[in-house]
């Protein structure tokens, strides 16, 4: 029996969603650092939206890069991170 548990890396992707994960971390680590970017990511429950957002932080954590957002990690603390903080730097991140 399969479970509703989130996948963490790009590798179990089994849905094809790693496309448009690498397309979100595309545009987060090419956006001006003067630039404020929000997004929604929406979605029914069970749709994969956890497991999207766990795709796009592996990418952003391989490519080493500080992003224009306090934190993409949804159990972490964004307005206790500053400007181009990596989510696993920021506070009460749990995606350390």
């Amino acid at each position: 029996m399969d479970t509703d548990v989130p996948i963490t890396k790009c590798i179990d992707d089994r849905l094809g969603r790693v496309g448009i994960a690498r397309h979100i971390a595309d545009m987060l680590i090419g956006a001006p650092a003067d630039h404020s970017i929000v997004f929604g990511l929406s979605g029914s429950w069970g749709s994969g939206k956890t497991s999207v957002l766990n795709m796009v932080g592996e990418l952003l954590s391989e490519a080493s890069c500080c992003v224009p957002i306090g934190c993409l990690h949804p159990r972490c603390a964004t307005w206790a991170a500053g400007p181009r903080t990596r989510c696993a730097d920021a506070p009460n991140c749990s995606a350390r």
